[in-house]
């Protein structure tokens, strides 16, 4: 009896796993977004999402990395999400001239997007100027510091993007040692008070870096409070930090 009633268990999930399945509706979609919009990117347990670029996609940063697998298809300008959870987060894709922003919802069941073609929208008379629309003055930060004779970073810029609600950090670092680094044996963090800030992880502009090379770093991070932080760098058991004052916030 006990066996039976264990088939007949089986049986009903699968028969709720396909109706889920008939229920989920696919659709192809095109948005445009920008530097200062987000757009949601509708998933389902089960199903990959498709999304394609009109230039290449060098980068993917997921809010929440334990609930979404990427995959950049080559020789292509696409990117398939399968959702891992019921989670919603954020996603950054980083192309060569733009950083494109999504909110990714995912259900059970219901629509989904199958396939989205994404496209930036340019400002109004600007078809010959096609370069990221910066909205902002980049303040003079002069905030250097080094790891001994192997890295040398800048603060670029910061600036709070009002839509996401978010402060993007770019960062300058140049490679001062004889040997190629690999960014992922760097360990960057943001503090206050010795406690960590919420942040994502940092985005490399390059997966290696060559002796005297530099390369680019984006973090956003989220401030509760507009006031300083630490930025500290580890490498090779070797660690270096500077302070971003609150007067380089406004």
């Amino acid at each position: 009896m006990e066996l039976w009633s264990m088939e007949m268990n089986k049986i009903y999930v699968l028969i709720f796993f396909i109706l889920m399945t008939l229920k989920a509706n696919a659709r192809v979609r095109d948005v445009t977004t920008s530097s200062s919009s987000m757009e949601t990117i509708y998933l389902v347990m089960g199903k990959s999402t498709v999304l394609r670029f009109s230039e290449k996609p060098l980068k993917g940063i997921v809010g929440n990395q334990n609930y979404y697998s990427l995959e950049f298809i080559e020789n292509t300008n696409d990117v398939t999400i399968q959702p891992l959870g019921t989670v919603s987060t954020n996603l950054f894709i980083y192309g060569k001239n733009h950083v494109y922003g999504f909110i990714l919802k995912t259900a059970m069941t219901g629509n989904y997007d199958d396939l989205v073609k994404v496209h930036w929208r340019y400002r109004p008379n600007s078809y010959t100027d096609r370069k990221p629309v910066i909205s902002h003055k980049k303040k003079n930060l002069l905030l250097k510091f080094r790891l001994k004779n192997q890295l040398e970073f800048e603060v670029d810029d910061i600036v709070l993007n009002p839509v996401i609600k978010l402060w993007i950090l770019d960062l300058k670092v140049k490679n001062l040692s004889d040997k190629e680094i690999n960014p992922k044996e760097v360990r960057l963090t943001l503090t206050r008070s010795n406690k960590l800030l919420e942040f994502q992880p940092p985005a490399w502009e390059k997966d290696k870096i060559k002796k005297n090379e530099e390369s680019k770093i984006r973090i956003f991070l989220k401030l509760k409070q507009t006031q300083g932080f630490t930025i500290n760098a580890n490498y090779e058991n070797n660690s270096a930090k500077t302070i971003v004052p609150r007067t380089r916030l406004k």
